[in-house]
C-alpha cells in the first residue's frame, strides 16, 4: 500500500514526484525519458531553478513569426532553452526519493491499479499519463472530449538556426502552425494542428521540402487543448492529463511543471497528516481556478485564428511584434503562468 501512486513519468509526473517524501510509486510504460513527445523548449530559468540546466542543447532570445506576407522578427522577455528530453528526465529521475515500475497500466476502478507487472493501491493516485488521461478515463469512459485534442509530429534535421521559428501558412498547414527549434547543431523541424488531425507527414514533408531535407526519426502526439477536471474521485490530474496545453502556442511544459510541482506540495501535506485528501482536492482546485480565464481567453483566440485570413494573422503578428506592445503581451502571456515573470 502505497501514500500516492503517479501514474506517468513525463515532465508532470516527474514534478509531482520531486515534492514528495514518503511511500511514493512512479509508473510507466517506458523507460523514463525513452518517449519523447514534445518539441522540448520552455523558459531557461525554468530549467536552472530546478537543476536541470546540464540537458540544455540550446539557448536563444530570439523570434521569428512567419506567414504568406513575410517575417516579424522580435527578442523573448527571458531566454529559451531547447532540451535534449532523456537527459532531462535522467537527471530528474536522480533527485526523487520514490519507487519505479516500468509497467503497462490494464485496468483502473479506484481501488488499485491493474498492470501487467502486478495490481498496486494507494491513498492517494495522480493521473500524469498524458492526453489519454488512463486513470480518469478508467473512472469516466466520456472523460476525453476529441474534439478538443489537437496534434504535432516532429523531426530533427541537419540545419542550422539561432532562433525560435513559427510559421502560419495555409500552403504548408491549413488550421495549424509550423516551427523549427534550435537543437545544438542541427534542427527540430515540426508541423501542429488545432484539430485532431494526425495525418500530418505530408505536411511535414512539404516543410521540410522547402529547404531541401529529408525527414528523421518522426515523433509526436496529441495536445489536449480543452480544460479538464483536475479532480476525479481519489484521482489528481496533472499536465496534459487535466489538459493544461495552453491553446494558440501549444506551450506545455511550464505548466506540467509549475502546476506538478504545486500539486507535490498539496499531497505531501496530506502525507504529513495536515490535510485530509477532501482538503487537498479543495485547495488544488482552488490553485488551478485562478489560471482558468487564461485558458478559456486563449481558446476562443484559437478559433478566431484558426478562420482568420492569413494577412489578418500577420496585421496582428506585426502590431504586437513591435516595441512597447510586444513586451506587454510578452509579461502577460509569460505572466500568466509564472509570476515571477512580472517581477
Amino acid at each position: 500500500m502505497y501514500d500516492v501512486i503517479i501514474c506517468g513519468a513525463s515532465f508532470a509526473g516527474l514534478a509531482v514526484a520531486s515534492k514528495l517524501r514518503g511511500k511514493v510509486l512512479l509508473v510507466d510504460k517506458k523507460v523514463i525519458g525513452s518517449l519523447k513527445s514534445s518539441a522540448c523548449a520552455t523558459p531557461l530559468h525554468i530549467l536552472e531553478e530546478r537543476g536541470l540546466e546540464d540537458s540544455v542543447l540550446s539557448i536563444t532570445d530570439k523570434v521569428n513569426f512567419t506567414t504568406m506576407y513575410g517575417k516579424i522578427s522580435y527578442r523573448t522577455i527571458m531566454p529559451f532553452a531547447v532540451f535534449d528530453y532523456e537527459e532531462l528526465c535522467r537527471i530528474y529521475l536522480k533527485k526523487l526519493s520514490v519507487d519505479f515500475i516500468k509497467a503497462n497500466i490494464k485496468d483502473f476502478k479506484g481501488d488499485f491499479v491493474r498492470t501487467n507487472k502486478g495490481d498496486f493501491s494507494a491513498d492517494i493516485y495522480v493521473d500524469a499519463t498524458g492526453w489519454r488521461a488512463k486513470l480518469a478515463s478508467g473512472l469516466d469512459k466520456n472523460f476525453i472530449n476529441k474534439k478538443t485534442l489537437g496534434f504535432g509530429i516532429e523531426t530533427e534535421v541537419n540545419y542550422k538556426t539561432d532562433s525560435l521559428n513559427f510559421f502560419y501558412n495555409p500552403k504548408i498547414l491549413k488550421n495549424g502552425y509550423a516551427w523549427i527549434f534550435p537543437s545544438k547543431s542541427r534542427s527540430k523541424f515540426g508541423v501542429g494542428s488545432y484539430l485532431a488531425k494526425s495525418n500530418l507527414k505530408q505536411s511535414l514533408e512539404l516543410f521540410l521540402d522547402k529547404y531541401g531535407l529529408k525527414k528523421g526519426l518522426v515523433r509526436g502526439g496529441y495536445m489536449p487543448y480543452g480544460q479538464r477536471k483536475p479532480v476525479i474521485g481519489n484521482v489528481f490530474l496533472a499536465g496534459d492529463s487535466a489538459g493544461k496545453i495552453a491553446p494558440v502556442t501549444g506551450e506545455g511544459i511550464r505548466q506540467s511543471i509549475i502546476f506538478g510541482e504545486e500539486l507535490g506540495k498539496i499531497l505531501q501535506k496530506v502525507i504529513q497528516k495536515e490535510i485530509d485528501i477532501e482538503t487537498a482536492k479543495i485547495i488544488y482546485m482552488k490553485f488551478l481556478k485562478q489560471f482558468r480565464k487564461g485558458f478559456f481567453f486563449l481558446q476562443r483566440v484559437q478559433g478566431l485564428w484558426a478562420v482568420t485570413p492569413n494577412l489578418g494573422i500577420d496585421i496582428v503578428a506585426r502590431t504586437l511584434g513591435r516595441g512597447r506592445a510586444n513586451k506587454f503581451f510578452q509579461k502577460l502571456y509569460f505572466g500568466w503562468i509564472d509570476l515571477k515573470v512580472t517581477k
